[in-house]
């Protein structure tokens, strides 16, 4: 008997051990995963490592696809809201003088120039992007209208055209981060071991670059 319990503790154990070390591995894979998602929307990406991380859960294709979008710029999606936001407050600086602090579609711009400079999120830079390209091509357009000639009036155009030259960069991109988190969410939402081990250590969704 004594022989019997022993032998059966073992097994025990064993299969504890087995399944502790594929909780481990599957959380090692899947949080690595989800890091890799996030950089591609907030940091300096490296697209060989992080294509390596795609391929890995089965998106060879994705991971050619992103690969692709970076041959000459490696700057991620909020570095781009970023660069839109600072666009945003040089035309806000010219709005103010020349269509007055009160004005409401400058306090739009201003809100949207706030919004930008805030988000963190995917969610939360596509709504800021939707709201400074809007504005800022309205606030740019009034300037014209309002007869501003000269230097000023030539800015707030380029101004205007940097963010919409900012959000077509972005919409680019963000088209292939989305892909890419869809294919992370399957992943955590799929079968056993991804979907208990997301479960049992709290793996959130990604999280979609849009405003909805």
């Amino acid at each position: 008997m004594d022989f019997l319990y022993n032998r059966r503790l073992a097994a025990g154990i064993m299969v504890a051990l087995m399944a502790v070390s594929i909780i481990i591995g599957g959380y090692r894979a899947l949080s690595g995963f989800a890091s890799a998602v996030g950089g591609v929307f907030d940091e300096s990406i490296e697209p060989k490592k992080l294509s390596r991380t795609f391929s890995g859960f089965s998106g060879g294709a994705l991971a050619s696809k992103y690969e692709a979008l970076y041959p000459d710029d490696e700057r991620d999606i909020l570095y781009y809201v970023g660069a839109s936001k600072d666009a945003g407050g040089k035309l806000l600086s010219l709005a103010r003088v020349h269509l007055g602090s009160t004005d409401g579609d400058v306090l739009r711009l201003e809100a949207a120039v706030a919004s930008a400079g805030a988000a963190i999120s995917p969610s939360e830079a596509a709504k800021a992007m939707n709201d400074l390209k809007s504005s800022a091509k309205t606030v740019s357009a009034k300037i014209e209208a309002a007869g501003v000639e000269g230097v000023d009036a030539s800015n707030a155009k380029y101004y205007a055209k940097d963010i919409e030259s900012y959000a077509a960069k972005i919409d680019h991109k963000a088209s292939v981060y989305n892909e890419i988190a869809e294919l992370y969410n399957k992943k955590i939402r799929g079968a056993f071991p991804a979907k208990i081990i997301a479960s049992l250590v709290g793996l959130p969704e990604a999280e979609y670059y849009s405003e909805y």
